[in-house]
């Protein structure tokens, strides 16, 4: 029981759950870093294709 208690002092300590935010937080702006880049890169390929698109419908080719 006294081993269960040393593990969950562990755990409610206010340096290890510091530690662990900032760890989260950092890997949080790592990972977002990333995934916003290639959001962008898809929103703007997104809007270029419908933009083409757009452009093409708005004015036809008469032969």
């Amino acid at each position: 029981m006294e081993k269960l208690s040393n593990i969950r002092s562990y755990f409610v300590d206010q340096n290890f759950i510091e530690a662990m935010k900032l760890k989260l937080h950092n890997q949080m702006v790592a990972s977002m870093n990333r995934t916003f880049m290639l959001k962008m890169f898809c929103v703007f390929f997104l809007f270029a294709y419908v933009g083409v698109l757009y452009l093409r419908n708005s004015n036809p080719v008469t032969n």
